[in-house]
């Protein structure tokens, strides 16, 4: 799904727009993370949660724009704490242990890192 020339790409786009953010990383994080809480409140909106109202979806074009953005800022918030893509793997995999333990099926993502390795 995500792949190394994406966060290439990524990483050359924060380049060129960083001279547009403030100097200050706590100002950068704030910004960021509101954004992205901006975009994931437009993802919500293209699906009907409201039942009752028997809304209809919005067209899945808009709903991969909306996850595309989220993308966006969401990189935009790895780059303005310099975490790497090992350091966020790393992190991801300790965290999806926990979620494994909580939801009862551990060794999981073992499993599948071990399967994609040898594939």
């Amino acid at each position: 799904m995500f792949d190394k020339e994406m966060y290439d790409w990524c990483c050359e786009l924060q380049k060129h727009i960083q001279d547009r953010y403030p100097q200050d990383n706590r100002l950068c994080h704030l910004i960021a993370c509101t954004q992205l809480t901006k975009e994931v409140s437009e993802v919500l909106d293209c699906i009907p949660w409201k039942f009752e109202r028997g809304m209809e979806p919005e067209p899945r074009e808009r709903l991969l724009e909306e996850l595309a953005d989220v993308f966006n800022f969401y990189m935009r918030l790895l780059w303005v704490h310099d975490v790497t893509p090992e350091e966020f793997r790393h992190a991801w995999i300790k965290k999806s242990e926990v979620v494994e333990r909580r939801l009862g099926c551990p060794g999981l993502i073992t499993t599948v890192l071990k399967h994609q390795e040898q594939g």
